[in-house]
């Protein structure tokens, strides 16, 4: 994140006082912002060099390409903000980021899954909704250079990072495997070479406390170790109908690091890290309920069986709650009727072995890596007090990865080249208990084991030659093969009605599939002056199929439903802009994505209301992405984002049942945002800071049917911040709040058409905090 280098700012988003005529601002805003820019690009080259006015934005470097340089000079799509300005916005984990960087949605428990720590990441309209062990994420997360492999587990607290990037369009050479969106890098502040660190408590709305404390203790001169902690707990925002609040946070993370400087040549870390999960589950409130579903659960429960008391009659079906119908739908956003007990639990742990060493010829890096989750989580969907549909999960996965860097230059350092090699492997396992109707009153419990081993290795180069001082070209390419095996039995058996059998739905002990594809990259850009840069890139990027772990098959024994891999290629051009004086800074892009063979999670009929991905769809994804950062004095800063989407289905395959006129799910048509801050002197050297934070996104859908219950209407959320610091900057105290005008938009939901109910996840309201900052 761009900073000021005299001084420590922090950062601001100016509102949008819920205009009209939003779309059209943004539009102007892309239009006119390049307008100026690149005319006053274009006679940059001529402009002398401006004298100094004593301040100047900090450049940011990124590793997007394997190798630290600066944002300016890497001809790609991407965002990057430090730890310190996280920490200055208030934002506390990484699905915060969202708010912060245009064309970007990160969702947090997704549909059906009721753990609040999972992620649905989607960048530019490339991703995935499913957070089961079959389902791969489209966006790619990395800690530390670590791939984190499944969606449960992705919502990571930002423990004291040096910062994130958030990687446009899909990275199938250097990254690889699941990137087909993008990729999002969080690197962790390496030791120090000084005894210090800090601590800080943050006291807010629903009894909120927030810990955090990090040690940097030099063992040697050369041997360095750092540790941090933080411990968070609040207050949920939904209550049941136990009283029980939902949504709450009880977690608390850990890390610790030892760095050897072993030679000028060798560097070894060693990264330690774990986080507990005890949550009370994720805060989902009904939203309908629907009797002309195929598989209605308001009819399946009735007459006399599961779901009805002796008041409940024809009659009173939809009015009396001794029946379960609509009567049960609260029309609140913060209650439920729900009695199920509901939890989120998860435990992780991760170790990484980074060592970096100079070879005279060439840098060469290994990072070897393990880590393991055990989650349990459970949800209800009828959301009251009979206990008709309701699920629990209970996964495990553990994984391995191996990677060798080579990275050098040669031709008097004309040529730069990367070349790597890649190992992963994982085995992962999920029991899914299912409780649903199975009509006449019949209450039934399905058991889906599924277990899964994935292997993939991949060999990748990349090279960039600068064939003059001003123009320069890129190839890459990378080989990836996998295997994925899979085993399977899913079961359905009776609660009540004890006359009923136990029937196998699907029994398929030794499904496997293989996938190899080969992915390229070949970027061309010119730097027309120091000041402008330009690129065009052609792009490609796969995710791998695999097979479907939910299926009410008609008949016993099914094998699992297969899906084949996705496939994105990229056409994107793009400019990074620093004006003479190094005050403004401008980067765009402008896109087309060719989508094939789309994998969507949908529930069609022929699945018994069970939702499964498919290779749905070829459709075509284009837009646009503008960024800037202005510092018009040494005290105040301006900076913003606005991204623009135009997504399309080109063709759909016989079996969807949706139609080819519907709009994606979680891509909104326009996203955005502003940020301001103006520092303040005080006498004697102490600053106070005000800070507003502006980010809006635009309607979009919940489901690739576009159901209207899950529907989500444009929305902005406006944060603001105040923060001291003394004027020996060794401790600090902030006021701020976040959501201050009480917006009410979904973070996640699901409709179910064939079942025949919908719920949702809404955002917390307004909450106030403070918070106390020691430096030592």
């Amino acid at each position: 994140m761009s900073k000021i280098i005299t001084k420590s700012m922090n950062r601001l988003a100016v509102p949008n006082a819920s205009f009209p005529w939003r779309k059209t601002l943004l539009s102007a805003a892309v239009l006119g912002a390049s307008a100026v820019v690149l005319p006053m690009a274009a006679t940059a080259q001529e402009a002398p060099a401006a004298e100094s006015h004593g301040f100047a934005l900090e450049e940011v470097t990124v590793t997007a390409r394997k190798r630290e340089e600066s944002l300016q000079d890497a001809p790609l799509s991407v965002a990057a903000f430090s730890g310190e300005g996280m920490e200055q916005r208030g934002i506390n984990d990484v699905a915060d980021v969202s708010q912060l960087v245009p064309n970007l949605v990160f969702d947090t428990a997704p549909p059906i899954s009721g753990n609040s720590a999972a992620a649905a990441v989607f960048i530019r309209g490339v991703g995935q909704l499913d957070f089961t062990i079959n389902v791969d994420p489209g966006v790619g997360t990395y800690v530390d250079g670590v791939y984190v492999a499944r969606s449960v587990g992705g919502v990571v607290d930002l423990l004291d990072l040096e910062r994130i990037e958030v990687l446009r369009g899909p990275q199938g050479t250097l990254f690889g495997r699941n990137t087909i969106g993008g990729a999002v890098q969080l690197i962790s502040k390496a030791p120090e070479e000084e005894l210090g660190g800090y601590v800080s408590a943050t006291l807010g709305t629903d009894d909120r406390i927030d810990v955090q404390g990090v040690l940097n203790a030099p063992i040697t001169d050369t041997l360095l170790s750092k540790f941090s902690v933080l411990k968070r707990t609040r207050d949920g925002y939904v209550t049941d109908g136990n009283g029980t609040d939902l949504g709450d946070d009880d977690s608390i993370s850990a890390r610790a690091q030892f760095q050897w400087l072993a030679s000028e040549d060798l560097e070894i870390n060693l990264n330690m890290d774990v986080t507990r999960d005890r949550e009370n589950g994720a805060p989902n409130v009904p939203l309908n309920l629907y009797a002309d579903a195929v598989f209605p659960l308001r009819t399946n429960t009735a007459p006399n069986g599961e779901g009805t008391l002796a008041g409940c009659t024809p009659a009173t079906f939809d009015s009396s709650r001794n029946c379960f119908g609509p009567a049960w739908l609260t029309g609140s956003n913060t209650h439920t009727e729900s009695t199920f007990k509901a939890k989120s639990e998860n435990d992780i742990w991760g170790v990484s072995l980074t060592v970096d060493y100079d070879l005279g010829w060439a840098s060469l890096k290994s990072i070897s890596a393990w880590r393991d989750l055990e989650s349990e989580f459970q949800r209800d969907s009828d959301h009251s007090a009979f206990n008709v549909f309701s699920t629990a999960n209970d996964q495990e996965q553990d994984q391995f990865s191996q990677e060798f860097q080579l990275i050098g230059d040669l031709l008097d350092d004309t040529l730069h080249w990367v070349a790597g090699a890649y190992y992963f492997e994982e085995d992962a396992s999920d029991l899914t208990l299912i409780t649903l109707p199975g009509g006449s009153g019949a209450l039934l419990r399905g058991v889906f084991e599924n277990e899964v081993e994935n292997e993939n290795w991949a060999v990748y180069g990349e090279m960039t030659y600068d064939f003059t001082e001003s123009w320069h070209l890129t190839l890459g390419a990378r080989y990836t093969d996998e295997t994925k095996k899979y085993n399977t039995i899913q079961t359905f058996e009776p609660l009540s009605s004890p006359g009923l059998t136990v029937v196998t739905l699907v029994d398929d002990p030794n499904a496997e599939e293989d996938f190899q594809e080969t992915t390229a990259r070949v970027t061309l850009s010119y730097d027309v002056n120091d000041q402008l840069m330009t690129y065009l890139t052609y792009s490609e990027g796969f995710k791998s199929g695999g097979f479907n772990p939910r299926y009410l098959a008609p008949t016993p024994n099914a094998e699992a439903i297969p899906y084949d891999p996705e496939y994105v290629t990229l056409y994107e051009a793009g400019f990074k802009y620093v004006n003479v004086d190094n005050s403004l800074r401008v980067n765009g892009a402008f896109f087309m994505n060719d989508y094939e063979d789309i994998q969507v999670s949908t529930n069609p009929d022929f699945t018994g209301g069970a939702t499964i991905t498919q290779n749905a769809a070829e459709a075509e994804i284009s837009g646009l992405e503008l960024e800037f950062t202005w510092i018009p004095t040494s005290a105040f800063m301006l900076e913003g984002g606005v991204g623009y989407l135009n997504a399309r289905y080109d063709e759909l395959s016989n079996d969807v049942q949706f139609s080819a006129s519907n709009e994606f799910a979680r891509i909104p048509e326009w996203s955005g945002n502003l940020a301001a801050s103006y520092i303040v002197d005080l006498e004697g050297g102490a600053t106070v800071t005000p800070r507003i934070d502006w980010s809006y996104k635009s309607e979009m859908q919940g489901t690739a049917e576009n159901d209207i219950d899950v529907a989500q209407d444009s929305y902005d959320v406006v944060n603001v911040n105040i923060a001291y610091v003394s004027p020996s900057e060794d401790w600090s105290a902030s006021i701020g709040a976040t959501n201050l005008t009480d917006e009410e938009y979904l973070v996640s939901a699901n409709q179910n058409g064939r079942i025949g109910y919908a719920e949702g996840v809404f955002a917390r309201e307004r909450q106030w905090y403070l918070k106390l900052r020691r430096d030592f």
